[in-house]
This record gives structure tokens, C-alpha cells and sequence, in this order.
């Protein structure tokens, strides 16, 4: 859009000044016209740029102001002789409404105004055409080089200086300009917090662009605002162009809209690209998890063959990480929930160390990961996935079930205990963040063919075994439950429970026969006894919030 600050800059018209008027600097021009009649106001329609002379000296006055204004005139262009006699309070006025007056050298005819300011206006658009030709040009070897969206990010900074972040459509940063630590400033955004902005980009149709502001204060850096630009293509979004602007910042002329808008369509090629790369990786892996868990007889060195076109460091031992999450957090978007996960894994290469070591397979709603052994920050490591899972994907329900480390020759072995181990995790109220299979212990034998425990089960068990003596101990303020659980981390050994509790052995005999008859068996029979100790380790997860408690 061509405006009065435009026509003030043009070469050609040397001396040409601003009497009036100056806060209309961004009044749109759309042509320029000679007048000089009385009723010059019924012969525009907006836009014009009015040439006047003898007319301005005789006619001009607030009202005729306020009736061009109405016009959507653009502003006059007069000369100095002519404005001897205009009212001081006028002029005051056009400063006061934002209507300029311009004026001009007294040795200019009114054609060497008129024709240079045609000019400008007629090359504006091929101006903002020839200099979006140059960014397209930038963008354009910047794909061809395969550089990486922060590098892209950079390379328009250098040719635009637009200091900008790029982050996908729930406002996760993928890529920043190198001018501040962008970082800090995105890493609270929610997209539930951003509102339309009254920022207005100028185009050369004329059409609006919505672009959005947010809610609350995310900037630390005094004077400067932030614009958020919708990337949109095919009524995909892609994500958004966050850009910083000075605060007095009112609206984005016609020439930086149109390089956001192509760097908008290279954005979206990008994350469309990278996002084809990682389905395919993320395929090709699933086939080869395919072949692990159909064939048999798999040796160390066929199973090698196989994870090779991974590009991963092979090892000869693996612990299988199960990730299982729920589909009910709310994305309802294949596309959201696809570019989600493309960002974990995408995420895990770049911040996790030794990722080269680790690899990643995928089946249904499970993400697995296997994890060379041994290794000293198992832990740690483990956290650090789960963390990255949440951050990046936003599922909030994730059941991670760790293997016993199994050799790589053993491998589907790895992948079943995750497996039964991330579901059983799931059937639970447990708030732990994983479970090792190891630590299911006697459970594993009574978890049925959906890998969940038996309710029913464990009802039984509590109901048999540990209830009786609780509720016991409550009527009769007793110790027995306590006795007992001594006496069984003891190694069922009387002489060290006797120690340990300072009771008599006649003290520990009377409460054995006690607890045989209100359990209605004999703790001194192995049948019986591995039921009690089954009950206690069963009452012990329990209290650990490793089962549901609203079984029992």
C-alpha cells in the first residue's frame, strides 16, 4: 500500500515538506488528481492525493477538512504563496485530525509533482514483488541446501531483520532467529492464552490477515511486543511465526507482509517435509519390530542385520522400555496427534545423550524404546524419556513398563515383559512414574491374557489373609498384623522376631496360635504359609499405590 509518507520520500521531488497533518503520514494513496473547482469534494472518491493552488488560498477551511476526511482523501499537495492567508487554527486543526498538508518548491509546475508520484504508486507493487523475489530466492537455496529450520530462521533474520521464533500449532518452538534466547520467552506459551490482535498487516489486495497477541506478559524486553502469524496452508495449520516488534508498532506495510507470507509457505513445505522424513523412519522401524516378534530362532547376528538400516550403535544387551498411552487426553486430530509424536522422537535425538545407542520402535499406542545394558543411569534415563514424552506430545495418562535386560538374541522376550508390565501399570491407580517387571514378582503368574491383575484375586487374598488380623488388632488394640510381618521379613526365624519385637517366646507362641485361628490355618505349614507371605508382599503394593485400591 502506497501512503503519504511514500510520497514525502520520493527522489525526484526535492524540498517537498510537511506544513500540516503530520500524524496522517500512513494515509493511503491510491492516484493523484489537479483540482481547483469549489465543489472539489464531489468529484473524488477517496484515496486521491489533490493538487490545489488559487482554490486551497480561497476555499480551504475546517469544514471543507472535515468533508475530505469524510472523502477518505489522502491529503493536499499546495504551495507555500497559497497559504499566506489560511487561519493559523486550520492548520491546527489538520494536525489535531491527522490530515497533511504537503507543500512544494515555488519553481515546480504541478506536472513534475504529479507524474513522479503516478510513478511511485504504479511501481510499488512490482518494488514489493521484485524484493519478495529476492527472500523467495533465499528460501528457496536455503531447501535445496537442507539446512535446518533454526538455520533458515537465521538466514531470513539476515535478510529481513525481523527477529522471530517458529513454533508448530500448539506453540512448541521449533526453530528460532540467533538475535535472543527465544527459549525463555515461548517456554510458558498456551494457545488457549492467545486473542486476535488489533495489529493490522497492510497487503497488496487489500485482504485481512488475522494474526493474534497474548494474553498475559511472556516479554521481558522493555518497548517490544510480540505478533503471532497463523501458518496456514490448504486449511492446514502448521503452526506460527512469532514475531518481535517495537510497541508502538501500529501495522506491517505491504512489503514485509508479503516476505511473512512466503516465508509462511517455506515454513509449512519444512514441517511437512520433516514430518514425511519421521513417518517413514518411524514406518520402516515398525516393520522391522514386525520381524523381531514373528520370526524365531533369531540369532545375535540376524537380529544386527536387521537393525542396521537404523543407523543405531548395536549391543548385545537391551533393557525394553514399554511406553502406553491413553488416546482419551483430547487430541482428536490424526494429523496432531502423528506431528506430536514426530517432535518425541525428533526431541529424543537431540536431547538425550547417547541417542545413537537407543532405539525406538513403535506399535499401536505404545512407543518402546530399547536401552543398551548395563547402564548406570537407567533411572535417570528413563525420567528423562518420560518427561520428553509428556512435554512434547501432551499426553498426561503414560504407563511406562520396564523388561529384565534380555540379550538381543532374546529380544521379544524384552518386548512381552514391557508389555505386560506397561498394561498391568495401566489397570492400576498407581502414580508411579514405571514399573519393572522384575519387581511384579509371584504377580506375573496371575495376571490374565489382557496383562491385567485379577480383582477378584486380590480381594480374595486380602479379604483371607490380612483383613482379619487388621480388623483384629483395631477391636482388641493387639499386635498381631505387626508380629506377623516381623516374623516373615525375619526368615520366619522366632529367635530374631523375639529380639526385635522384646517379647517372650511363650509371648510370640500365644500370638502365633492366635493368628492361626483367626485366619483359620497353620503358619507353620508351607501351603499356608506361602499364601500369608503372598498376602503381605500383595498388601504391601497396596500401600505402595501399585494396585487399586478400590478392589478390596
Amino acid at each position: 500500500m502506497f501512503v503519504i509518507q511514500d510520497v514525502l520520500m520520493i527522489g525526484s521531488l526535492n524540498g517537498i515538506q510537511i506544513r500540516a497533518g503530520a500524524s496522517g503520514f500512513q494515509r493511503a494513496v491510491t492516484t493523484v488528481t489537479i483540482m481547483d473547482i469549489p465543489e472539489i469534494a464531489d468529484w473524488l472518491k477517496g484515496g486521491e492525493v489533490v493538487i490545489s493552488g488559487v482554490l486551497f488560498e480561497q476555499c480551504f477551511s475546517k469544514e471543507m477538512v472535515d468533508t475530505l476526511l469524510a472523502k477518505n482523501v489522502a491529503g493536499i499537495i499546495t504551495k507555500e504563496k497559497f497559504t499566506l492567508r489560511i487561519s493559523p487554527d486550520i492548520f491546527s486543526w489538520c494536525d489535531e485530525v491527522g490530515f497533511p498538508i504537503m507543500l512544494i518548491p515555488a519553481n515546480y509546475s504541478w506536472e513534475e509533482v504529479m507524474n513522479p508520484i503516478l510513478n511511485a504508486i504504479i511501481r510499488k507493487p512490482y518494488h514489493i514483488i521484485e524484493e519478495s523475489q529476492k527472500v523467495h530466492s533465499l528460501l528457496m537455496n536455503a531447501m535445496i541446501d537442507g539446512v535446518s529450520l533454526p538455520e533458515m530462521c537465521c538466514r531470513f533474520r539476515s535478510a529481513t531483520g525481523l527477529s522471530h521464533a517458529i513454533t508448530d500449532s500448539d506453540l512448541y518452538l521449533i526453530g528460532a532467529s540467533d538475535d535472543i534466547n527465544w527459549k525463555n520467552h515461548t517456554r510458558e506459551l498456551s494457545i488457549n492464552q492467545l486473542k486476535p490482535s488489533a495489529l493490522h498487516m497492510q497487503t497488496m489486495d487489500n485482504t485481512r490477515i488475522q494474526t493474534f497477541c497474548y494474553w498475559g506478559k511472556i516479554l521481558s524486553i522493555p518497548g517490544k511486543q510480540l505478533l503471532f502469524y497463523p501458518v496456514i496452508l490448504n486449511h492446514i495449520k502448521y503452526g506460527y511465526i512469532i514475531i518481535l516488534l517495537d510497541d508502538n508498532v501500529v501495522e506491517i506495510p505491504a512489503d514485509e507482509t508479503v516476505r511473512i507470507q512466503q516465508y509462511g509457505l517455506f515454513v509449512a513445505l519444512h514441517v511437512t517435509k520433516m514430518s514425511e522424513i519421521s513417518n517413514a523412519t518411524r514406518r520402516f522401524n515398525q516393520l522391522i519390530m514386525d520381524r523381531l516378534l514373528s520370526e524365531d530362532k533369531l540369532s545375535q547376528h540376524s537380529i544386527e542385520t536387521m537393525l542396521a538400516p537404523t543407523g543405531k550403535k548395536i549391543h548385545r544387551q537391551y533393557i525394553v522400555a514399554n511406553l502406553l498411552y491413553s488416546n482419551s487426553d483430547g487430541i482428536r486430530s490424526i494429523e496432531l496427534q502423528n506431528n506430536r509424536l514426530n517432535q518425541f522422537h525428533d526431541i529424543l535425538k537431540k536431547q538425550i545423550s547417547n541417542s545413537d545407542h537407543i532405539i525406538t520402535f513403535e506399535k499401536f499406542n505404545s512407543q518402546i524404546v530399547l536401552i543398551p545394558w548395563p547402564n548406570d543411569a537407567l533411572e535417570s534415563l528413563i525420567a528423562d524419556i518420560r518427561k520428553l514424552f509428556i512435554l512434547t506430545t501432551g499426553y498426561a495418562k503414560i504407563y511406562i513398563g520396564i523388561s529384565e535386560p534380555v540379550a538381543l538374541k532374546n529380544i521379544r522376550m524384552g518386548f512381552t515383559q514391557a508389555q505386560r508390565t506397561a498394561q498391568f501399570l495401566s489397570s492400576t491407580a498407581s502414580i508411579v512414574p514405571y514399573y519393572k517387571y522384575q519387581d511384579l514378582g509371584v504377580l506375573r503368574f496371575f495376571i490374565d491374557r489382557q496383562e491385567y491383575i485379577s480383582g477378584y484375586f486380590l480381594k480374595e487374598m486380602y479379604e483371607t489373609y490380612i483383613k482379619p488380623l487388621l480388623d483384629y488388632d483395631k477391636e482388641h488394640h493387639s499386635h498381631l498384623f505387626d508380629t506377623l510381618t516381623t516374623w516373615i521379613n525375619n526368615d520366619c526365624s522366632k529367635t530374631k522376631t523375639e529380639k526385635q519385637l522384646f517379647i517372650h517366646k511363650n509371648t510370640l507362641i500365644a500370638r502365633f496360635n492366635t493368628i492361626n485361628k483367626i485366619l483359620n490355618c497353620n503358619i507353620n505349614k508351607a501351603e499356608d504359609l506361602f499364601n500369608v507371605q503372598l498376602a503381605m508382599k500383595i498388601h504391601l503394593a497396596l500401600q505402595l499405590g501399585h494396585f487399586d485400591k478400590s478392589v478390596i
